[in-house]
């Protein structure tokens, strides 16, 4: 979608970023599920991102609205941030719930 229509791509981003941000944090609105994130580990930098490409504060551009000012780099810096939320929260734990897994047990340990 990202090379037919960035806006679409970004519309689609913003809805998909509000839906990982209430699966993890579980608060009402995506403003305080990052807030709730940042909190549990998040870099900060990333509240900055979402304000400058309007997914968060007072000029929030609704998820799943079409904005024309969104542009390819936009969608970029949301894939980027999507992935970032994804792999500290989702992969890197289960990475190393897997690699302790994986360890040899000693003395009876389990």
């Amino acid at each position: 979608v990202v090379n037919i229509s960035a806006k679409c791509a970004v519309a689609l981003l913003r809805l998909a970023l509000t839906k990982l941000c209430t699966q993890l944090a579980h608060r009402r609105s995506l403003e305080e599920n990052i807030s709730q994130l940042i909190r549990r580990g998040l870099p900060k930098e990333l509240e900055q991102g979402l304000l400058m490409i309007r997914c968060i504060g007072r000029n929030a551009i609704p998820p799943g609205c079409i904005d024309n000012h969104d542009k390819l780099e936009t969608a970029f810096a949301l894939f980027s941030f999507i992935n970032t939320i994804s792999d500290f929260f989702i992969t890197q734990p289960r990475k190393i719930r897997e690699a302790i897994e994986n360890l040899p047990r000693h003395n009876g340990e389990q």
